[in-house]
């Protein structure tokens, strides 16, 4: 089992710009071997679990899906003030700014028409997103 920081690797992550200096400058970037571990255990796995997983949520079901990888999250805090370019299309079809956990569920669901959600049978935020990684041709 291993456990590593998915947001490193996320398509919004600012910090790119920051790597790119300093491989102008000719520094190594700090978490480069990081990434490169990261990458492998995704390569390596047979599912990817985010149970609670906080800010890293949305990046465990996109490297899931670039992977082709099956996952399942259990999605807990939205953070609307630190993921503000968030937009869901809402029932009434409207698109609005994800602020709510019913809101970031179905934001995470609309990413991919393969994604399921259903309600676990649990206490607390029991709402789970999940893809069992067979393509939509397969």
């Amino acid at each position: 089992t291993a456990f590593f920081d998915l947001s490193t690797i996320h398509p919004d992550n600012d910090k790119d710009d920051k790597k790119e200096e300093e491989k102008e400058k000719g520094d190594t970037p700090k978490n480069e071997s990081t990434n490169q571990s990261l990458h492998q255990a995704i390569q390596n796995a047979s599912l990817i679990l985010g149970i609670h997983a906080d800010g890293a949520t949305e990046a465990i079901v996109d490297a899931a899906l670039m992977y082709n990888k099956p996952f399942m999250v259990v999605p807990c805090c939205v953070f609307p003030s630190l993921f503000q370019t968030r937009m869901v299309k809402d029932e009434d079809g409207v698109t609005r700014h994800v602020r709510s956990h019913d809101q970031f569920c179905r934001y995470l669901v609309q990413k991919d028409d393969r994604l399921k959600m259903e309600v676990l049978p649990i206490e607390g935020r029991n709402v789970a997103i999940w893809w069992d990684g067979v393509t939509l041709n397969d």
